[in-house]
């Protein structure tokens, strides 16, 4: 049984360019299906991941060599040590056509250990749901992180 918060915005941040960026009430937390030898998505309820496979040599890693793990909806672990790649394959494009926004978030914890927010890739229903359900304000970028800083 799944006992997860649903994901909800806590605040929309602007940035100079004019970019939004939403800061959720917790933490995103990735569940990745591999779909076929070269595709991996990874889903938190309207935010997703990609990856895909590309044999790593010496000089040629994905997150250049860093290693890290993907949990898996079938309860597994894949560890990636630069073949798995962010980026949609084919499959991924097709599955996923016309749905997808790109997005930049975060949550408060982490926003107050590196004030960095993520990017990538969510189901623009889901978001326009999360954006029409919010009341708050827009922050100027550092007015944000001043404002986080000081609570």
């Amino acid at each position: 049984m799944n006992t997860k918060e649903l994901i909800r915005i806590e605040a929309i941040v602007q940035g100079k360019s004019g970019q939004l960026f939403f800061v959720f009430n917790r933490k995103v937390e990735f569940i990745h299906t591999q779909f076929d030898h070269e595709t991996i998505i990874g889903e938190d309820e309207g935010i997703y991941n990609f990856y895909f496979y590309k044999s790593p040599s010496k000089n040629f890693q994905a997150f250049a060599g860093r290693e890290f793990d993907l949990k898996m909806s079938d309860g597994s672990t894949t560890h990636c040590f630069g073949q798995w790649w962010d980026g949609l394959t084919k499959a991924a494009k097709l599955m996923f056509d016309g749905v997808l926004s790109n997005i930049a978030y975060s949550d408060i914890e982490s926003l107050n250990k590196c004030y960095v927010y993520y990017g990538g890739r969510c189901d623009t229903d889901w978001i326009n749901k999360l954006l029409s359900e919010y009341n708050g304000e827009i922050y100027e970028y550092y007015e944000f992180e001043k404002l986080i800083k000081n609570k």
